[in-house]
This record gives structure tokens, sequence and C-alpha cells, in this order.
């Protein structure tokens, strides 16, 4: 059976969490950063909210380096920001500090926040006990955008959502399971390169391309070496770890939703270090 991260223990002083990281892709590449041994823990959620509330109950002395705009500087709770409608939890509540590297950190040219800023967050502050999470491996792709020059952000994949509700009815979708759902995309997606329209965010164009793996792991040795340069920084008991995992195309579904026990999105890497 799989363990559950120990991460509400604090049995550890930097907490280092990748966003939308997979176990399996962890695996592949780890070893060329860290020599340590990496194992696999059941995330308790499959996404970031439903894994905050969930992992982090009490308030906690130590400050906490966010690229995810859901860990927050704002007592705002996540059912205001469009998370799930019954999670009333903020940051904020649950934390000495939080650091908004998610805005102060931003690159217009990416569409996202680069793992070094995180990095000089950190090091400008320096606590004595602290979780710096990362955005990458989520999406945006960082090379993608590089090479392409396409604006991925997710808000991109809202508004095609937005035109398949228009196409087909929100109150249809809504019965369908995340399976059936994709599997309309999928076709969506078909018309729109028949119609020789441009994808409009990135799961359309890897599902055209068949190369969201290689991205997606591009996006990950990204982050690893950053998260490797600041390690050399840090003294004590370091744990790096992610909040959910992500969907890359299996059974249909791109990205990641609340409440899956999808292996893909639940099982995390677990790698712990002392120094």
């Amino acid at each position: 059976m799989l363990k559950k991260q120990e991460i509400s223990d604090r049995n550890w002083d930097y907490l280092i969490v990748l966003d939308a990281c997979r176990f399996d892709f962890f695996k592949k590449i780890y070893d060329k950063f860290f020599n340590r041994k990496v194992e696999p823990r059941k995330s308790r959620g499959s996404t970031t909210p439903e894994w905050a509330k969930k992992t982090f109950k009490e308030h906690y002395d130590l400050t906490y380096f966010s690229a995810n705009p859901f860990i927050s500087n704002s007592d705002i709770p996540f059912k205001r920001l469009g998370a799930v409608k019954n999670y009333d939890w903020s940051a904020q509540n649950h934390f000495s500090e939080v650091i908004d590297v998610w805005r102060s950190g931003w690159n217009e040219e990416i569409g996202t926040i680069p793992p070094k800023e995180l990095n000089l967050a950190f090091l400008k502050n320096k606590p004595e006990k602290a979780i710096i999470h990362y955005i990458q491996p989520h999406e945006p792709y960082i090379t993608l955008e590089k090479d392409f020059k396409l604006k991925l952000a997710l808000i991109n994949e809202k508004k095609d959502n937005k035109s398949l509700k228009k196409l087909i009815g929100n109150h249809i979708l809504k019965k369908l399971s995340r399976e059936k759902q994709g599997f309309i995309r999928k076709n969506y997606w078909g018309l729109r390169k028949l119609s020789g329209k441009a994808p409009k965010n990135a799961f359309e164009f890897f599902w055209r391309n068949g190369n969201a793996e290689k991205y997606y792991l591009e996006n990950l040795k990204i982050v690893l070496r950053s998260v490797k340069n600041l390690i050399d920084e840090l003294e004590g008991t370091i744990i790096i770890t992610s909040d959910h995992g992500e969907l890359l195309g299996e059974y249909n579904i791109w990205g990641h939703y609340h409440g899956s026990e999808k292996k893909e999105l639940i099982k995390v890497p677990w790698l712990k270090m002392k120094k």
C-alpha cells in the first residue's frame, strides 16, 4: 500500500514542492541531480487546493514561498478563487508568512514564474524553516513557449472549455465522466485541426503532435536545476515532493482535477536528504 506524504509532522527544515510532478517522470531523471533514493508517496489531493486543505490543517510557524496563486498572502479562501466551492481555506491563516513569488516573479515573455525567482526570493529572506513551492513542471511549458511563441496560460484552456460548453451544453457536460469529456474534447480538437485553426493551448498542441512527455520532462529538468542550486545553500533536513501529478492524455484527460484517485495524479515523489 502506498504511503501518504508525511508533511504535517514537520520533521523537516525545508519542504520543496514541485507543482504537478508525477513520480514516474521524476524517477526517470532525478539521479542526474541528486545522489539520494526517491520513494513514491500518495498525495492527499489531485489538485493544489485539495492537497493544501487536507495537508495543512493547523497553523505552521514557517515561511511559504509560493509560485502558485492558490497559495497566496491573501485571506481569500479557495471557494472564492474559483476552486472547490466548499473549501474555506486560505494560506494566510495557516502559515506565519506567505511570499507571493507568483506575483513578484512573473515573466510575461514566457507566461509563468521562472524557478530561479523562487531561489532569489528565498535567498533574500533565508528563513530557518520554509516551504518552497515551484510552479514547474506544471504548465506553461517553458521550452514550448520559447520554441513556438505560444501563449499557454491556463486561461486559454478555460476559454476552450467554454467553447465546448456552447457547442454541447454545460448541463450535458456536467453529467459526463472526465473520460467522456476528454473523448468529446479530442473530437472538438479534431474539427479545429480540419478547419485549419492553430492550437489554442499546450494540451491541444500535444494532442496533435504527440510530444507531451518531451516538454513535460524539459520543464522538470529546468526546475530541478534550480532546486539543486538552492539546496547547495541549505542546511538541515530537506524534502522534495509534489502537491499532485498530471495527466498527459491518459484516459483522454489532460491536466488534473479535484477528487481523483488515478495514480498519475496522486502518486508523487518523496526524496529526503540531510545536509
